[in-house]
C-alpha cells in the first residue's frame, strides 16, 4: 500500500507525459456551425450575422477550441459585444467599465464566458469594414 502510494502518482503522471508526447501534434480542425461554437461558448449568433466562417479545434487532452468570422450590421455590433454573458474584468488596454475597447478601426472584447470550464477565455475583434458592415472574429482559449 504505501509503495503504490509513493510511487502511483509518478507513475501516472509520467504515463500521462508519455501519451501526451506520443500523441502531440494530433489536434484537428475541422469546418463548424458558427451556431454550434457560440452555443458552446454559452452565447447567441447575431441574428444578421452572414459570411459566417467557423472552425472547432478538437485535441485529446482539452475541450473544443473555436474560432470564426462572419459579418454583421456595423450599427448592431456593440449592442451584440454588450449582450454577451461573462466575466469582463479581464479588460484589454483601453477598455471601459463595459469591458469593450473602442478604437478608430473597431472594437475589442476580451471576455470569460459563462460555460468556464469548457472555454477559459474568448477574444472578440470587431474590425469595421464599410459604415454598414463590420466583421467580426473570435478566437476561444483554453488552458
Amino acid at each position: 500500500m504505501v509503495v503504490f502510494m509513493v510511487v502511483g502518482p509518478p507513475l501516472a503522471w509520467g504515463v500521462s507525459f508519455a501519451y501526451a508526447f506520443m500523441h502531440a501534434g494530433e489536434s484537428k480542425t475541422n469546418k463548424a456551425s458558427c451556431t454550434k461554437a457560440m452555443t458552446s461558448i454559452g452565447w447567441k449568433l447575431p441574428r444578421q450575422a452572414d459570411r459566417q466562417q467557423c472552425t472547432e479545434i478538437s485535441d485529446p487532452f482539452f475541450a473544443s477550441a473555436w474560432a470564426g468570422t462572419f459579418h454583421m450590421p456595423r450599427a448592431e455590433a456593440r449592442t451584440w459585444l454588450l449582450s454577451l454573458p461573462g466575466d469582463r474584468s479581464h479588460r484589454v488596454a483601453g477598455a471601459g467599465p463595459d469591458g469593450v475597447a473602442e478604437r478608430k478601426e473597431g472594437l475589442h472584447l476580451n471576455i470569460v464566458p459563462p460555460v468556464y470550464g469548457q472555454v477559459d477565455e474568448v477574444n472578440v475583434e470587431v474590425q469595421w469594414e464599410s459604415q454598414e458592415d463590420a466583421v467580426v472574429t473570435f478566437e476561444t482559449y483554453n488552458g
